[in-house]
């Protein structure tokens, strides 16, 4: 049986990186996005790149920022996986596959127009689906009406994000069956600093799920 894939995000320093790694997670987050409490800047990212294995899956987190901007950075510390947060179009998304770059792109269920506005993507795009509160995109530990994403989940590449914890995530799978997850807030004990035990209570309530991928793991591209 296959465990689902989970990315943690806003992972801030080179040891927390290399521990959650090696505790088995299939990818972690960087955000690129100083109003966040979890930005890392340049060198920030590099040292935990540097303390990670060459082939391990870093997902850029970034906010609007300009094609241009976001494949120098990506190109600069040797990222293959962009994660968009903003209100970036379909056309910053081609450009930045043109350019090599897997994308991902976030969509906020807060808004009542998300589900329509997910059919302006091409289905090969992954999409992160949360429902953040405030200024912030992300990482804020809402938790929300996760059902409202499982008929999305059945027909594209779907991950789940927004207030998951190791307590209710068994919950969330059962009633979305996206492709992956990605947490952040619910395995923290402040923002950026990550509880290796809670992730590990996290990975240790998915492994005894049920679970059959319909979707390949969005961050699997990155070791082929």
């Amino acid at each position: 049986m296959t465990r689902i894939p989970v990315k943690i995000c806003g992972v801030t320093s080179p040891q927390q990186a290399s521990e959650i790694a090696a505790l088995g997670v299939e990818a972690i987050g960087l955000v690129f996005y100083p109003p966040s409490p979890r930005h890392v800047n340049e060198d920030q990212a590099r040292s935990i790149l540097a303390a990670l294995p060459p082939s391990f899956p870093v997902v850029g987190v970034l906010v609007n920022e300009p094609v241009n901007t976001a494949a120098a950075k990506a190109e600069r510390l040797g990222l293959r996986f962009l994660q968009l947060h903003g209100t970036e179009s379909p056309e910053t998304v081609t450009a930045l596959q043109c350019r090599g770059f897997y994308v991902i792109k976030a969509l906020h269920a807060r808004t009542a127009s998300w589900q329509e506005e997910a059919n302006r993507w091409p289905v090969d795009i992954p999409l992160l689906v949360e429902c953040p509160s405030g200024d912030l995109p992300g990482g804020t530990g809402t938790q929300w009406n996760w059902k409202q994403a499982a008929p999305l989940a059945q027909r594209r590449p779907l991950i789940l994000a927004g207030g998951l914890t190791p307590e209710n995530i068994g919950r969330a799978v059962a009633e979305v069956q996206p492709a992956a997850l990605d947490v952040s807030s619910g395995v923290e004990e402040r923002p950026g600093i990550k509880s290796l035990e809670k992730i590990r209570r996290l990975l240790d309530n998915l492994a005894r799920l049920p679970w059959i991928p319909s979707f390949p793991s969005p961050w699997k591209a990155s070791n082929g």
